[in-house]
């Protein structure tokens, strides 16, 4: 990331139709990062070498988009209120995951450098909200050259209910010292949306798993990424 030196404005706060916006919050699996194609091999892989039969089509029909508190507990009913359990067996998982990141296979979304950049030239509180294990949220915000922006991070191991839940989002306000309403969540999926909603703040829809049209009632606006987002008249501010 270039020019992390930018100068902030925090008394010159970005608008939108007139409302000041105080804070972003991102959701990280395709929102930052484009990690469809890691999960899925993650999810094939660790079944495999677990011999949990998962197949490609299933997985994406059933699991994806899903988050590993949702999902392994459906493969291992008898430990599904098992919570430390669940969580060890997910980092299992996301040992394959994590290889993909490091080999450089999970690249930002187009626009999310730009978006950054312009965000901390306006002041704005900078935060990750996501369904993710922590080490996965950490370990992408890093590889990426982000993490100091990032005031603060909350993920599946912060919070006892996960999206749909508003937690997630709750928590993330309530550590930026701002009101929901002065936020704006970026998500990619119905439940993030939904969740992003019920905390009270704004939501825009990344269209990475959704169409546009599938996100029209749980979303303020929608783009394909940052670079489409920021060409909006609507954001041309920032």
């Amino acid at each position: 990331m270039t020019e992390t030196n930018a100068p902030r404005r925090p008394c010159d706060p970005f608008l939108w139709d007139g409302s000041p916006i105080r804070a972003f919050i991102f959701d990280m699996d395709g929102v930052i990062a484009d990690t469809q194609h890691a999960h899925k091999f993650a999810w094939l892989e660790w079944a495999k070498r677990n011999n949990i039969p998962l197949d490609e089509d299933t997985f994406m029909r059933d699991y994806f988009g899903r988050s590993n508190l949702d999902v392994l507990p459906l493969f291992f009913p008898q430990h599904a209120h098992d919570r430390e359990f669940i969580l060890r067996i997910g980092e299992d998982k996301e040992e394959h995951f994590l290889t993909k990141l490091k080999a450089g296979e999970i690249p930002p979304l187009p626009g999310f450098y730009d978006m950054i950049q312009r965000a901390r030239h306006r002041g704005l509180g900078l935060s990750v909200g996501s369904s993710s294990p922590r080490r996965n949220v950490e370990t992408v915000l890093s590889h990426f050259g982000v993490r100091e922006h990032f005031k603060v991070t909350v993920s599946q191991q912060d919070v006892p209910i996960s999206k749909p839940a508003p937690d997630i989002f709750l928590s993330c306000v309530a550590q930026l010292g701002v009101q929901a309403h002065e936020c704006v969540v970026f998500e990619d999926s119905l439940h993030g949306l939904t969740a992003a909603r019920a905390a009270g703040c704004r939501a825009v829809g990344i269209t990475t798993m959704h169409t546009a049209e599938e996100l029209a009632n749980h979303s303020e606006v929608s783009a394909p990424d940052f670079e489409a987002l920021l060409s909006l008249a609507s954001w041309a501010g920032l």
